[in-house]
């Protein structure tokens, strides 16, 4: 009986080293890849896929869903079996769209690599599967209108097709169909176990329940598990280096939040990133409103007259100016101005006076 190797659960360099390391360590090499997966990272397909086709594992079986990199998986396969309860979705390989439209993490070099991946995926779907059915599916989904096959693994575009067992059949990206049964469900079951079994292996501490003391027996202190960070990276080299860009891109999306504000008060925004911690929304309401008095100010500012200096008036001054003010005015209310004009002129210095020094 061939070996069965399991792909299971979400695909990175985790679950991809596992079922290589079955390869690896099995001496009968007559396998037989079963899926169950709802993708994974496309860096880790392709190590995983160039893997599979090293193995010469020719025989797949979709046990429940097969989507994103699990369906493309299939494209490498002579023979597949699915049940007839399985799913599969194709689209091309994709980071997150936050990654792709952000311009410091999608790089040229990523892209020259995703569209690499994606171009080997289009040969090998035209070369397994009958690329007018698939069209004829996708011209019945109203959401796929006017989409075609061969933009399916281009860069420009993320086209999603969701296809059932018999549509998986007619399109020929598998060949058979197998009712469930009582024993093929127990089957998955089994092999869902198998997987969470290996994943529990490389578990950093084991899971316990919450007992509530016995007063009457002495408590012990709990011995502690965990591993040092040295010696996690020499057993999982590489979930040490996913941890590792995970939390380095993590930090620079909080300094980058923070560095936004610089401007409006350096002292603030240093202390946040020598403590590790994000801006509160407290403290970023009070750099908004601090931004916004400092783009007022400077307006009226610029709307002031230039090239002007003026030395700060005593109280005496302005009182007296104040009261020069009000004389003048009371002249100019008696008529000594009999010219209109002349009168009108003279009330709007007087207003602009009084304004100025009213306060």
């Amino acid at each position: 009986m061939a070996k069965e190797i399991l792909l299971y659960g979400y695909i990175s360099d985790y679950s991809a080293q596992i079922a290589m390391q079955q390869m690896i360590d099995s001496d009968d090499k007559d396998f037989t890849l079963r899926v169950n997966t709802s993708g994974g990272d496309p860096e880790s397909i392709g190590g995983l896929v160039a893997k599979i086709q090293e193995a010469g594992i020719k025989r797949m079986k979709v046990d429940d869903k097969a989507y994103s990199a699990g369906a493309c998986v299939l494209l490498f396969a002579d023979d597949v079996e699915c049940l007839d309860t399985s799913n599969f979705m194709i689209h091309r390989a994709a980071l997150s769209e936050y990654q792709e439209e952000n311009e410091v993490y999608f790089t040229g070099a990523i892209r020259e690599n995703l569209e690499s991946v994606n171009a080997n995926l289009d040969k090998a779907m035209k070369a397994r599967i009958d690329v007018q059915a698939l069209q004829t599916i996708m011209d019945e989904r109203e959401y796929l209108k006017g989409a075609k096959v061969k933009d399916i693994f281009s860069m420009d575009s993320r086209i999603e097709i969701t296809l059932n067992a018999k549509e998986a059949k007619k399109i020929k990206l598998v060949d058979r169909i197998i009712s469930i049964t009582p024993q093929k469900r127990a089957e998955i079951a089994q092999n869902l176990s198998a997987v969470w079994s290996q994943k529990a292996a490389f578990a950093l501490t084991p899971v316990k329940k919450a007992e509530v003391p016995d007063p009457e027996i002495p408590i012990e202190e709990p011995k502690n598990d965990y591993m040092k960070a040295e010696e996690y990276k020499a057993k999982h080299p590489a979930e040490y280096e996913a941890i590792r860009k995970e939390a380095a891109a993590a930090e620079k999306e909080r300094i980058d939040a923070i560095m936004v504000f610089i401007a409006v008060d350096p002292k603030v925004c240093l202390a946040a990133i020598e403590s590790g911690k994000a801006l509160t929304p407290k403290q970023i309401n009070e750099m908004v409103l601090k931004q916004a008095s400092k783009l007022a100010l400077a307006g009226l500012e610029k709307e002031s007259a230039e090239g002007v200096t003026t030395e700060e008036e005593t109280e005496e001054e302005k009182a007296a100016k104040l009261q020069g003010a009000t004389v003048i005015k009371k002249v100019a209310s008696k008529g000594e101005y009999q010219n209109p004009k002349e009168a009108a002129t003279f009330e709007k210095l007087i207003q602009a006076n009084l304004k100025q020094y009213a306060n």
